[in-house]
């Protein structure tokens, strides 16, 4: 019961105002995201590297930052995966870090010596994504 309110309450971690949430996205490409990421109420800017990258730099509701690097694109722009990355302040040592990544498989977390850290998670869409899935 409290792991059902705790993934309620986590805004980022339903699909709430996403339409047609079981609708695949083929390409996690910047522009396939947009749509959603506005549905999800959240503000965001795209910005384009000189390599001619595109990703989107997201803020949520409750002002963290972070984001997401469309990846595993082909020749037709097609992307098959999304790394997301925030960085921020914390205090936490080394160890905490370190137990952190050895409980949660599916992102890993970092600490730089000046107390900056951040979470990193890659996403696998070879086949497709579940537009609420996002």
């Amino acid at each position: 019961m409290i792991g059902e309110a705790v993934a309620q309450a986590n805004a980022l971690g339903t699909s709430g105002g996403i339409r047609n949430p079981s609708a695949p996205l083929t390409s996690l490409d910047a522009e396939a995201l947009i749509p959603v990421i506005q549905q999800m109420g959240l503000a965001y800017d795209g910005v384009t590297f000189p390599s001619g990258q595109r990703v989107l730099l997201v803020t949520a509701k409750d002002g963290t930052r972070f984001q997401i690097s469309p990846m595993a694109c082909d020749e037709r722009g097609r992307c098959r995966g999304m790394h997301l990355v925030t960085l921020f302040q914390t205090a936490v040592d080394h160890r905490t870090v370190s137990a952190f990544n050895y409980r949660y498989a599916f992102v890993s977390a970092g600490l730089s010596g000046d107390n900056v850290a951040y979470l990193s998670r890659y996403e696998v869409a070879d086949f497709g994504m579940p537009r609420g899935n996002v």
